[in-house]
């Protein structure tokens, strides 16, 4: 049976995600047939008698409201909370009573059940075994792919510092529709810290084998993101035996226990000076960035204020172990729901 999925063209053509969470583990179960849409123009193709006889899957982006009241369709949604948690309990509330709900997170499956929607709960779990393993052995190093601007540079500063890091992996380009300011360049050194600008690749699905590749260089690492729908960076760094720091929201605190298999960072309330961020003149910026609290002036959602004493006491390596030992737990979980996963898309009987 094919599948129409609706999906935007970047998990299509770019991001590893769509394939990952639905078209590769469910392949023994069905075919799928990806259509790009971008939730403003017309769903490709849709009326097709033979793309609207087998269930349609819509992956992050809900189906439009256009065809709520279609009772012959079997619609299933893929919600990533870094987008869905932007929806209120009263959108919910409107979604067709009669659709699907899969969940990667809690929290998406909180608000699908308190409005009465049929909800299967999985989580995407990676192999240790496939994802190699983190050398202790090496100096510590730390990857940043500063994809959203998620923090700064005094952030970098004293996070290196705190962990005695000997090499920052930096990459510097920002995700699409993140605005420009979120993207910086940071000096050759910060402190001791010997500072690898990564090179950028092009956008494609083989950016991701290049950034595996970085992956492959660091034992320290610091997701990227404030809030994810999924997390597959950082679950990749999970399964490889990182010590792995992310902000303490879903669903990275969803995959995190504090301080056992990773470390949870505290958000803070932004600086009264972020509203003034469009006034602020050029020499200001350069006098800021020159003391260190380029912070106050630019909205990093995860601040340079965090318990930094806490961290110089981390075991690293015992982090990661258990990292690793979670993820291998959890993909014994994964590979066992994955059938369940398969009929709660195909059968409507």
């Amino acid at each position: 049976m094919v599948i129409p999925v609706f999906g935007l063209t970047w998990h299509i053509h770019q991001s590893p995600a769509l394939y990952e969470l639905l078209i590769s583990p469910l392949s023994p179960y069905m075919q799928f047939k990806q259509l790009g849409w971008d939730a403003e123009s017309e769903l490709p193709g849709f009326e097709s008698a033979t793309l609207r006889s087998n269930p349609i899957v819509f992956f992050q982006l809900p189906p439009p409201e256009s065809i709520y009241n279609d009772s012959d369709l079997r619609l299933v949604w893929i919600p990533m909370w870094d987008q869905a948690r932007g929806y209120n309990l009263e959108w919910w509330g409107r979604l067709p009573k009669k659709m699907r709900v899969v969940s990667f997170s809690n929290e998406i499956s909180l608000r699908a059940r308190a409005v009465g929607l049929k909800t299967l709960d999985v989580r995407y779990f990676i192999s240790p075994a496939e994802c190699g393993l983190a050398d202790w052995d090496k100096p510590r190093t730390l990857l940043y792919w500063n994809r959203t601007g998620m923090v700064g540079q005094e952030f970098l500063h004293k996070l290196c510092h705190a962990l005695d890091v000997e090499v920052l992996l930096f990459r510097q380009r920002i995700d699409p529709r993140v605005p420009s300011w979120c993207s910086y360049v940071l000096p050759e050194k910060l402190g001791s810290t010997v500072v690898k600008e990564l090179p950028i690749t092009p956008d494609s699905v083989d950016a991701h084998r290049h950034y595996l590749q970085y992956l492959a260089q660091a034992n320290i690492f610091l997701a990227p993101r404030a809030s994810e729908g999924v997390g597959l960076s950082f679950i990749e760094a999970l399964a490889r035996g990182c010590a792995v720091f992310a902000h303490d929201a879903p669903t990275l605190n969803e995959y995190i226990t504090h301080k056992k298999n990773g470390f949870l960072l505290q958000h803070h309330h932004r600086s009264v000076f972020n509203s003034m961020r469009s006034q602020i003149t050029k020499k200001a910026h350069r006098i800021a960035r020159y003391l260190g609290y380029e912070s106050l002036f630019f909205d990093h959602p995860v601040t340079a204020r965090q318990n930094w004493s806490e961290m110089k006491k981390l075991d690293l390596q015992a982090l990661g172990n258990q990292a690793r030992h979670k993820q291998l737990e959890g993909y014994t979980l994964w590979k066992n729901i994955l059938e369940q996963y398969a009929s709660f898309i195909l059968d409507w009987e």
